[in-house]
């Protein structure tokens, strides 16, 4: 595991992964995966929004930060950075 990151409610646990290019999201209460994010190459760490609607990974590798629908997992966005 290379990041952590709590929902606001504390319910949620996100867990980013470097070495599986992925993100699990848990359940706090049960200790289960409910979720799995299938990121790019090398994600460093991420976060669930307040709202928890969203959650975010910053893969480093690929310079973007891309942005997930924490329900379904799919992901909806990239932001690049440009240099």
């Amino acid at each position: 595991v290379h990041g952590l990151g709590f929902s606001r409610d504390g319910r949620q646990l996100l867990a980013v992964s470097v070495t599986s290019n992925a993100a699990q999201i848990i359940d706090t209460q049960t200790n289960t995966v409910v979720r799995t994010l299938r990121t790019g190459r090398a994600p460093h760490e991420g976060f669930i929004s307040p709202d928890g609607e969203t959650t975010w990974v910053a893969i480093r590798s690929e310079n973007f930060v891309e942005i997930f629908n924490t329900d379904t997992g799919s992901s909806y966005y990239r932001a690049y950075h440009s240099h």
